[in-house]
């Protein structure tokens, strides 16, 4: 009995520390980036400063990407008269994502190549959504998707929004 409880402590202790670990390599200020959008256009994260940027890492492969998608399209068209912008960063895909995005929905702006990008933000899973304030910290940072995390996102995004109109 002794051993199983130090074993179950020692895989919670694994665990807090592996959560830590990931937590402390989540920025507080997002690190710039420019990437290419999938019409080739050069795009940096500093050009939306002034404005919410909600930043969604994701692969064609990955079944939960492929269903965040389309909710980060329903965000795109309830947010984007309000100044919100949505970024689709593709990562670790040999598919076309601007194919992939098409197929799926999405007419918000898609970003390619963003393998050292998400490296840089600690990205251990995918989709891994972002939420960027206009000032540029990452107010909101999640892994996987579940349609709570949509609801989430639209939270945080009223809230943001609601301090530029203070």
């Amino acid at each position: 009995m002794v051993w199983k409880l130090v074993g179950i402590g020692a895989v919670v202790i694994v665990g807090a520390a592996f959560t830590a670990t990931a937590l402390d390599r989540t920025p507080k200020m997002a690190h710039d980036f420019r990437l290419y959008t999938t019409r080739g256009k050069s795009v940096a994260l500093s050009d939306y400063r002034g404005k919410p940027v909600v930043v969604d890492f994701w692969a064609s492969w990955c079944g939960p990407c492929r269903t965040a998608i389309p909710a980060m399209e329903r965000i795109h068209q309830e947010y984007k008269e309000r100044g919100v912008v949505v970024l689709g960063v593709n990562v670790n895909d040999d598919q076309n994502p601007a194919q992939s995005m098409q197929d799926l929905g999405a007419t918000y702006t898609g970003l390619v190549g963003g393998d050292d990008v998400a490296r840089e933000y600690g990205v251990e899973g995918l989709p891994t959504i972002l939420v960027v304030d206009s000032e540029g910290q990452i107010v909101y940072r999640e892994k996987g998707f579940t349609p709570i995390i949509e609801k989430r996102v639209s939270e945080v995004l009223e809230k943001e929004l609601a301090k530029q109109v203070n």
